[in-house]
């Protein structure tokens, strides 16, 4: 019954759908073919001219952040279940989990984009399938940390702009219970699944890790430390595990925060703590009727929302830690 319940997996196959079908849509509306084969080097040009014209320095960053997350959810123990949405040509027999991480594991968005070297047909379908993605473009990332010699470093990815219009239920409810700003910590490999899926209730599924302490629902705090105090013993679980380290050990991680070198990743653990913030409809006031038995409840500083559509999620807050091996300079970032 903790923070960390994780977005829909496979109980949700029409969310899942539903993201497939939107990212093939974008593909199409974008003139970015989904490569069914192994393109020719003059169609491959041309397809990353097309990618490349529709990059600017912000998506590039949220291109190393989908590289990231994606791997993150590949390393996972239900990587088949959470690595979605993801091209056709990555199905077959084996560990999918293990095929998307050796495909990833040469992708640097910097020489993807620059033409360095022929894509061969996975990375190909990937790349148009990230840049497809509906909030792979358009939503705001920004990143602080206090110094150069910083122990932390944080990322906001804003998504307010492309969330569009509530529908109309939300609006509905909105007027009529009002809305709360909340926040939902949990681990890295789920990210990549709640921002396609969103966050969905798995409190009666294989995937509750934690029990239902305070019932059916999708837990939340109204105190973001609170919720960070959930993500960051996640985080310390997972910085342990050898798949989780193969995932972490990555391009998109250096790119991402503007490291120095490559070196860093082999003399400071670095972990991440994953916050997600979020707008939910408040719980019906006192002697107030309703029809709506999946109504949200609160229990002292924790909100339990058992419906997903009562949930609109906001932004992403990713905060890294570097906690020294050895010794080595103290000027972590470029």
């Amino acid at each position: 019954g903790k923070l960390s319940s994780v977005a829909a997996a496979s109980d949700s196959s029409n969310m899942m759908s539903l993201s497939a079908v939107v990212s093939k849509l974008l593909q199409a509306l974008n003139n970015v073919p989904p490569p069914n084969g192994n393109l020719s080097d003059v169609e491959q040009s041309d397809f990353i001219r097309k990618c490349v014209s529709q990059y600017t320095t912000m998506s590039l960053r949220i291109l190393d952040m989908q590289l990231l997350l994606l791997r993150c959810a590949a390393a996972g123990k239900h990587s088949a279940n959470f690595c979605t949405p993801i091209p056709d040509e990555f199905h077959g027999e084996g560990w999918l989990g293990e095929r998307i991480l050796a495909v990833t594991e040469q992708m640097n968005s910097i020489e993807l984009l620059s033409g360095q070297r022929n894509l061969h047909k996975q990375e190909q379908a990937l790349l148009g399938m990230l840049h497809s993605l509906p909030w792979s473009g358009q939503g705001t990332l920004t990143s602080s940390s206090s110094s150069q010699k910083s122990s932390n470093f944080e990322l906001c990815f804003d998504m307010e702009a492309i969330r569009g219009e509530p529908s109309p239920r939300f609006s509905q409810l909105a007027k009529e219970r009002g809305v709360a700003t909340v926040f939902h910590g949990t681990k890295m490999e789920n990210v990549w699944s709640i921002l396609n899926c969103g966050l969905w209730t798995l409190s009666e599924t294989k995937f509750c890790q934690h029990g239902s302490i305070l019932g059916k629902g999708v837990y939340f705090s109204n105190n973001y430390r609170t919720a960070t105090m959930f993500a960051l013993n996640q985080a310390r679980n997972c910085t342990n595990s050898e798949s989780f380290q193969k995932a972490w050990w990555h391009f998109s991680l250096v790119n991402l925060l503007n490291l120095s070198s490559f070196n860093v990743l082999e003399e400071y653990t670095i972990t991440c703590f994953p916050v997600f913030e979020a707008q939910i409809i408040l719980p019906p006031a006192d002697g107030m009727s309703t029809s709506d038995e999946d109504c949200t409840r609160r229990e002292g500083n924790y909100f339990v929302v058992p419906n997903s559509w009562d949930i609109r999620i906001t932004k992403l807050h990713l905060t890294f830690t570097f906690t020294k091996k050895r010794s080595m300079s103290p000027f972590l970032f470029a």
